[in-house]
């Protein structure tokens, strides 16, 4: 009896890789004829049966993509020609009665589609307001999916968040080597835009955009050198703000609401650049 399996897919050449983070190492291979004939592309999320092969485990047909059928997946719309809109349906978070949930609602309030940054110096409590908005999120909404991305965190934390959440947690530890931060961050990009041409909606808790960052700018940045003040390479922005910009509310169509964490106050002028280039592209006050 085939196993049935599930993961991300991650393309090469025609053919893929399902990554499951939950066990790495235990990869299935896609092959290249269920990628043409189904249309598929990274980051896609894919369920199906797995048998043996020749070369390890792989899948030998598609159940759903992205939680919907192959031929629906195959009806939907691509990401440029959704239509942003302005947040319209909150998510209230007061509804655990947390005080800073609260406040929150009060300040700063979510709807879905937000593009929000919570700005914070080190060891202030942002691990918890995460943690916290995930809690709300939850309780106000179940049909809603959360993901949580930390990149190059401390181990400790990643499994805080897998223990602690009803949620989905990607994460790429800093005990791990630079191109996978720099992996994990393209594959989830691609998979946040797929879920959204999906019509999904999906909240993204970021730990942290100037993580991110510091990781694209120590793998070259993508700008031909050319450097922003305080040593930042001008590419390196390029794709925290892509992951950041695709927050939104689309038209007759599903959402991505991403909540980033983003430092300051840490005494280094590139964690200050990227903080100012990345206010501005928020939506939320």
């Amino acid at each position: 009896m085939a196993e049935t399996r599930s993961g991300l897919l991650h393309l090469n050449r025609g053919a893929g890789v399902l990554v499951d983070l939950d066990r790495l190492g235990d990869e299935v291979s896609v092959p290249a004829r269920l990628v043409r004939e189904l249309g598929l592309v990274e980051g896609a999320r894919l369920t199906g049966p797995v048998q043996g092969g020749r070369g390890g485990p792989e899948l030998t047909g598609v159940d759903s993509v992205c939680g919907v059928s192959p031929q629906a997946f195959a009806a939907r719309t691509p990401f440029d020609r959704l239509v942003a809109i302005d947040p319209r349906e909150r998510l209230p978070l007061a509804t655990t009665g947390e005080p800073a949930m609260r406040i929150v609602d009060l300040v700063a309030p979510i709807g879905k589609g937000t593009r929000g940054l919570i700005v914070s110096p080190p060891k202030a409590g942002k691990t918890m307001l995460l943690e916290q908005v995930a809690q709300a999120v939850r309780a106000t909404d179940p049909e809603v999916r959360i993901v949580v991305l930390l990149i190059d965190e401390r181990p400790e934390e990643v499994t805080f968040f897998r223990r602690g959440l009803d949620a989905e947690v990607f994460a790429s530890s800093a005990d791990r080597p630079q191109r996978e931060h720099v992996a994990l961050a393209e594959l989830m990009l691609a998979h946040i835009r797929v879920e959204l041409e999906c019509g999904h909606d999906v909240v993204v808790l970021l730990d942290s955009l100037t993580r991110m960052t510091r990781t694209f700018n120590l793998q070259g940045g993508r700008g031909g050198g050319r450097s922003l003040s305080g040593g930042l390479e001008a590419g390196a922005l390029q794709i925290p703000r892509r992951f950041f910009g695709v927050a939104r509310n689309v038209e007759n169509g599903g959402s991505v609401t991403i909540l980033a964490t983003i430092l300051v106050d840490t005494g280094s002028r590139l964690d200050q650049v990227v903080f100012e280039e990345s206010k501005r592209n928020g939506n939320c006050a």
